[in-house]
């Protein structure tokens, strides 16, 4: 199904950004370590230099910033998508199961509803909505998105 493929992206989302962040984070603690040792004659092709360190992280950062940007238009585009469902019910829950990576059954605990209602009923239901809104290309800019490759 089209619609569930198109809202998974989000699922996983969080992981992947810490998982950005976490290499950045990385990235800067090679950076501003101190590991050059003291040498008689410099190597040759290679650069201790501390400079050389941090102009290499702000690349580095700069390109991980550009990574999380990119995935979170895909969330907003998602949360635009699940913000026009007009049914309160299915919104909310496709938004905390989607958006929010939590488990249909925290879900039921948190709104009082059972597990099958949430998983046969609602999610259904908001699943043929999306798709519906997917594929209606006079509503909302989702479809452009639909083109797109899944990068989450």
């Amino acid at each position: 199904m089209i619609a569930k493929q198109w809202l998974m992206r989000a699922r996983n989302m969080e992981m992947r950004i810490a998982a950005l962040q976490e290499a950045k984070e990385r990235i800067y603690d090679r950076a501003v370590s101190i590991t050059a040792r003291p040498r008689e004659t410099p190597s040759a092709g290679s650069s201790d230099h501390p400079g050389d360190k941090i102009a290499g992280y702000a690349v580095a950062s700069a390109v991980v910033d550009e990574q999380i940007d990119k995935l979170n238009e895909v969330r907003a585009e998602i949360l635009r998508v699940l913000g026009s469902i007009e049914d309160n019910v299915v919104s909310t829950v496709l938004t905390d199961y989607y958006v929010n990576g939590k488990s249909w059954g925290r879900i039921a605990r948190e709104r009082h509803y059972s597990y099958a209602y949430l998983t046969k009923d609602v999610h259904n239901k908001g699943l043929q909505i999306v798709e519906n809104t997917l594929k209606n290309p006079n509503g909302n800019s989702a479809i452009m998105v639909l083109d797109k490759s899944p990068k989450a």
